[in-house]
């Protein structure tokens, strides 16, 4: 039951503020075994996935991805009080473009990958403690 009260608690409060989940039967089945902050990460990653799909993320250049995920990371850590939902998306993003990075012979750009690699992971790990918090 209480897992059921929080679903629909941050069911409601995503809706207000204007999030719609999927028609992902998939993502359905699964929420129902899942906690609300899981299904919502789930929910931003395929959303993520078919905006921009692998096989057009591959054409990219590394320096270009990781430009987007630096950007993207910005975007997460200002939302990162006034909107945790939005952070959440934005850092996914980051996450997403990184994960398409090819390895390259550049240490300048190894280097930047590696430190936005561990913002995004940081930014996602407390984003999803803030929604816990909030859930319950």
């Amino acid at each position: 039951f209480s897992t059921k009260l929080n679903q629909i608690r941050l069911s409601r409060n995503l809706r207000k503020k204007g999030y719609v989940p999927s028609l992902n039967p998939i993502i359905e089945e699964i929420s129902s075994q899942m906690d609300p902050v899981s299904v919502l990460e789930s929910e931003f990653l395929y959303q993520t996935a078919y905006q921009y799909p692998p096989e057009m993320i591959q054409r990219l250049s590394a320096n270009l991805l990781i430009s987007e995920a630096k950007n993207a990371a910005k975007c997460a850590h200002q939302y990162a009080n006034s909107n945790p939902i939005k952070a959440l998306q934005e850092a996914i993003l980051a996450q997403w473009m990184l994960k398409h990075v090819k390895n390259s012979g550049d240490t300048r750009m190894e280097a930047a990958f590696k430190e936005t690699e561990t913002n995004v992971s940081w930014i996602i790990s407390r984003q999803k403690d803030i929604l816990k918090f909030f859930v319950q």
